[in-house]
């Protein structure tokens, strides 16, 4: 896994390489807080482009990682399972 300007690069074991836009990341969080806002106009994320930069990533037990945004969100454990169902660029 490693961060390639804007996107997150992740070479899998079975050889498959998924490239997964910063953006799509975060706008994906599956936080508690994001996956009850999501869609709303009112309660929504306001987003700043601090909030489509890592500012570290931390891995959780075998099975994630938590991924630090630059504008200070850090609730989102992002499973490889989940990951792995994101979209590919």
């Amino acid at each position: 896994m490693d961060l390639i300007g804007s996107e997150l690069a992740i070479l899998w074991n079975d050889g498959t390489e998924q490239f997964i836009p910063l953006k799509l990341l975060r706008k994906e969080c599956p936080c508690a807080w994001c996956a009850k806002n999501a869609g709303t106009q009112s309660s929504g994320p306001a987003y700043t482009e601090d909030s489509f930069q890592v500012r570290s990533m931390v891995p959780v037990g075998g099975y994630a990682f938590q991924i630090i945004w630059c504008d200070g969100h850090a609730g989102g454990i992002y499973g490889y399972d989940y990951m792995r169902k994101l979209p590919n660029r």
